[in-house]
């Protein structure tokens, strides 16, 4: 039905109401129908919460995590926060983090949309995956606010090798353009409690004066 087009936002959500209690069962199932939903229909508040219902049915981490990616891609802002919402209920900090690294050039450089990003990416445990997503949003983190969101969610990483590596790349990439940027970016090197880490972060800074 979704393959012949030219659905009303109605039949939409009818459709994926029903995928969502017919297919509860079968994650792969309900992941390919709502793989087909057409985007024209993603602008509807009511398709947008049959969509949200339906993921949340997913007992899969890699099922939910694909349709949440292609949704949180596409080019409704609404349906993109929405997604974005649903991926903190991701378990698997590996899965939750690939997500995060593929949608950041979307995610990181856009007010409203950022906000989520980071928020997200706050809810993953491991010190590897989160140092990942940062050092992923990195290069997008184009505007002082996105530079900021990296380095105070950086402080978070308990692991102080990991936490110097971002710290690093931040210096490398040439964000600490303020006074403010400046100020979180030593608020979070100063809890990096091994000297030789700490040490390596500012000869990194010293190298780029």
């Amino acid at each position: 039905l979704l393959d012949m087009g030219g659905i009303s936002d109605r039949d939409a959500e009818q459709i994926v109401r029903q995928a969502g209690r017919d297919l509860a069962s079968s994650d792969g199932e309900l992941s390919a129908v709502l793989a087909k939903m057409p985007k024209s229909v993603r602008l509807s508040g009511r398709a947008s919460e049959a969509v949200k219902s339906a993921i949340q049915q997913m007992s899969s981490d890699g099922e939910k995590r694909s349709v949440i990616q292609q949704y949180a891609m596409s080019g409704d802002r609404e349906m993109s926060l929405m997604a974005m919402k649903e991926a903190r209920q991701i378990s698997s900090d590996g899965e939750k983090a690939e997500l995060l690294k593929t949608v950041a050039p979307r995610f990181v450089y856009s007010p409203g949309l950022r906000e989520a990003f980071f928020a997200t990416a706050a809810t993953i445990g491991s010190d590897g995956e989160l140092a990942g997503v940062l050092k992923a949003a990195i290069p997008h983190a184009r505007s002082g606010e996105s530079a900021l969101s990296v380095i105070r969610t950086s402080k978070q990483i308990s692991s102080d090798g990991e936490k110097a590596e971002v710290l690093i790349e931040v210096v490398n990439q040439h964000m600490l353009t303020t006074k403010q940027l400046r100020d979180a970016f030593m608020d979070s090197a100063r809890s990096i409690s091994s000297d030789g880490e700490y040490r390596r972060v500012l000869e990194a800074v010293l190298k780029r004066e």
